[in-house]
């Protein structure tokens, strides 16, 4: 499954654009989902972990539809969790900052890039695979009591 991540002022986004953005982002979600429960509910276990964004926590000019679909995830999650845990299947969300990722690199500008770094706590670029720690231990037996909940994977980041 692949992200988008568009930038577009709100008064230019059409309606095919917003739908594009939550098609992929949410609606994916709930298909991947959707396909994968009955075989976790069968089998009395299951780990899901959810990619979402830490934008959802201040917004982000341009991307209303974006975080929009990133906020509903959380809701997905949450809800989700509270549905699922009793057949052993827990659901989280991993909440990344801005990682230098395809989408990330073609459509931000690269002072915005750059500018994170000064955010930070950790003064880096985050990477991809900096997110496959939290994934990983999601998954693992030392989550089995872990449901419901959004780990923000940022460096650190300063909130102003």
């Amino acid at each position: 499954m692949r992200g988008v991540l568009p930038r577009c002022a709100f008064e230019q986004m059409t309606q095919e654009r917003w739908l594009e953005v939550i098609g992929i982002n949410l609606t994916g979600t709930f298909r991947v989902t959707h396909t994968l429960l009955p075989l976790m509910k069968r089998r009395g276990w299951g780990r899901i972990v959810d990619i979402g964004s830490a934008s959802v926590a201040e917004g982000v000019v341009g991307q209303t539809h974006y975080v929009s679909a990133k906020v509903g995830i959380v809701g997905f999650t949450r809800s989700l969790a509270m549905e699922v845990g009793g057949y052993g299947i827990t659901v989280n969300i991993v909440a990344p900052g801005l990682t230098l990722t395809e989408p990330v690199l073609k459509n931000m500008p690269e002072k915005l890039i750059k500018a994170q770094d000064e955010l930070r706590a950790i003064k880096r670029d985050e990477q991809p695979q900096d997110l496959a720690g939290t994934v990983f231990l999601l998954c693992s037996p030392d989550a089995d009591f872990v449901s419901g909940q959004m780990l923000v994977v940022d460096g650190g980041k300063i909130k102003h």
